[in-house]
């Protein structure tokens, strides 16, 4: 499980990474606003697996949230507000997506809209499945580079207004 794991991890991150596209804003986003996961349903039960998101910081952030299936094709994205030393669980069903990636993107508070973040430090995320409801798995902490944020934000902007992860 940990080998596809990392792969469909590797396998997201280069797909984002291959693009040679400039985010319109130019400026690369400050490191902590990206962290990568992976969803795998349990068949038995369609909403075993639950996002988990957690601002330790005095202000409201969003959370951009980006879900990719294994082939890398973005399903969904939705944007979650999250108050200051607050949480947010999302379960999501097995309908959005079986087995793939998410992606989540630490942004100032406001519109919470995926298609237009302000990405800034430092949600901390993990997935909780069935085997492992204590504590779930970490999100990994990747870089954000404009030329991903460009493809995170078109991607979501070509799936509006069905866009929405429930």
């Amino acid at each position: 499980m940990k080998i596809r794991m990392f792969l469909v991890i590797a396998c997201s991150v280069a797909a984002l990474a291959s693009a040679k596209i400039a985010f319109a804003g130019g400026s690369t986003p400050p490191a902590g606003t990206l962290s990568v996961g992976v969803l795998e349903h349990d068949s038995s039960d369609p909403y075993n697996e639950e996002l988990r998101i957690s601002n330790a910081t005095a202000y409201p952030l969003c959370a951009d949230i980006y879900i990719f299936d294994t082939y890398g094709n973005m399903q969904c994205c939705e944007g979650d507000y999250i108050g200051s030393l607050n949480s947010f669980d999302h379960s999501y069903p097995s309908a959005t997506v079986d087995e793939g990636s998410v992606f989540v993107v630490s942004a100032t508070a406001g519109s919470c809209e995926p298609r237009y973040p302000n990405p800034a430090p430092t949600l901390r995320g993990w997935v909780v499945q069935d085997d492992t409801p204590a504590t779930g798995i970490d999100m990994l902490d990747a870089p954000l580079s404009s030329s991903e944020l460009y493809n995170l934000t078109s991607a979501c902007a070509a799936l509006y207004p069905h866009n929405a992860c429930n």
